[in-house]
């Protein structure tokens, strides 16, 4: 069906998220730690939960397999986001509660499984906020606005777009390609071949943009200022660095930044 009817998926996207989404990775030591953390904990947890009987071989060895499975895609997916440890963190916790006998489970036991699952709970539930607050500045600018973004980072405009009742006027959550490939020709030699696919996916973004920006007809644009939160960029001057899109941003002025981090652009004409 994927193939059917959306074959610009596979045939225009999933190449350049290869070329340009997939590399970016964290460090492989940084990745391993929570996992081995939590394996451990799994295997762990089993042996103080399961009754005097209980073999290796029975129920809990196919949950903890899929732990290993779970800690696999959370190393291979390499971003270190919390959903991509789901199914690492519900397989191991999941191990050992399937082996516990209330009955004759002691009482310090007990009290040790269930910090570990409220902190598995906590981890997994943590909401980041890598931006400052922006409800009651966007909210003053317009009661409904059309929003959008320019930027990588997909946390500025969601879930904001849903808490404060707007409507999302773009087609992607940010220019995630964009940046990986800026990010790849800072940081490696690369042949002309390669920076020239990397120049087509960046451009390819910028028209992205401007088809959104033409069809979509936001009053509020929220510009972040740092390339995959890392390094300081501007990312208004890539936008405007494009004449069509210097055009259609023209059109829009600058109200406020937010503590710096987050430029606030607003078309006077549409504003409610």
């Amino acid at each position: 069906m994927l193939a059917i009817f959306f074959p610009a998926y596979l045939l225009t996207f999933a190449p350049m998220v290869a070329a340009a989404y997939v590399p970016l990775r964290m460090d492989f030591s940084d990745l391993l730690f929570f996992p081995a953390v939590m394996l451990v904990a799994s295997v762990g947890l089993v042996r103080l939960l399961a009754p005097q009987d209980f073999k290796w071989e029975g129920g809990a060895t196919p949950w903890l397999a899929a732990a290993v499975g779970g800690a696999a895609s959370f190393i291979i997916q390499g971003k270190g986001w919390t959903y991509t440890a789901f199914a690492l963190c519900m397989f191991a916790s999941a191990a050992p509660l399937l082996q516990a006998r209330t009955k004759t489970l002691r009482l310090p036991v007990m009290i040790c499984a269930l910090a570990a699952i409220v902190c598995i709970g906590s981890r997994l539930s943590l909401q980041v906020r890598p931006f400052p607050p922006l409800e009651g500045r966007i909210l003053a600018l317009a009661k409904h606005p059309r929003l959008i973004t320019i930027g990588d980072h997909v946390a500025l405009g969601h879930p904001l777009v849903r808490q404060i009742n707007a409507t999302w006027a773009g087609n992607t959550c940010g220019q995630a390609l964009a940046a990986g490939s800026m990010l790849q020709q800072k940081s490696s030699q690369l042949p002309e071949s390669e920076r020239a696919k990397l120049d087509g996916i960046i451009n390819f973004e910028r028209r992205l943009l401007l088809a959104d920006l033409r069809a979509g007809r936001p009053n509020v644009i929220l510009v972040d200022t740092y390339l995959l939160s890392s390094m300081p960029f501007d990312w208004l001057a890539w936008a405007n660095s494009d004449p069509d899109l210097k055009a259609e941003l023209s059109r829009y002025r600058e109200v406020a930044d937010a503590d710096g981090r987050v430029r606030i652009l607003v078309d006077p004409s549409s504003s409610e």
